[in-house]
């Protein structure tokens, strides 16, 4: 996700606490990490998906991270990239900011009536979405 690094830095170094819901295995989430310095060490929690009874879109790992955070879901903000993801955070009651992926935006198409619900409220970001998609 473009920006991820800088975003991810920028709120370790204040102080934001910041926690990552995947569906990947522990296994894979390592592996993936491997190639990406010490970004792992911005995260005060990690919630993958082989630690949780159901992954992704179940709000499962959502929860699993707000609760390690000692937040209630409804506290958090959720960043996602994926329509699975969005319906997850939404599942779990949190906030959702949605970044769609560059490479298949178009996935998004069959989420639009949820997008509305969770955005209905700015009319500037409903007309961003729109754009977007």
């Amino acid at each position: 996700m473009p920006g991820a690094h800088r975003l991810l830095w920028h709120l370790h170094t204040h102080g934001v606490p910041v926690a990552l819901a995947t569906s990947t295995s522990r296994a894979t989430f390592g592996a993936k990490m491997a190639g990406h310095g010490n970004l792992q060490s911005t995260f005060a929690y990690v919630s993958c998906g082989d630690e949780v009874q159901n992954g992704k879109p179940a709000p499962d790992c959502f929860k699993a991270a707000a609760r390690q955070l000692g937040l209630e879901a409804t506290e958090c903000l959720a960043i996602e990239d994926a329509p699975l993801g969005l319906e997850s955070a939404v599942s779990a009651d949190m906030r959702v900011a949605v970044v769609p992926s560059l490479r298949d935006h178009q996935a998004y198409l069959s989420h639009c009536l949820m997008l509305l619900q969770v955005i209905i409220g700015s009319p500037m970001m409903l007309l961003l979405m729109l754009l977007l998609l």
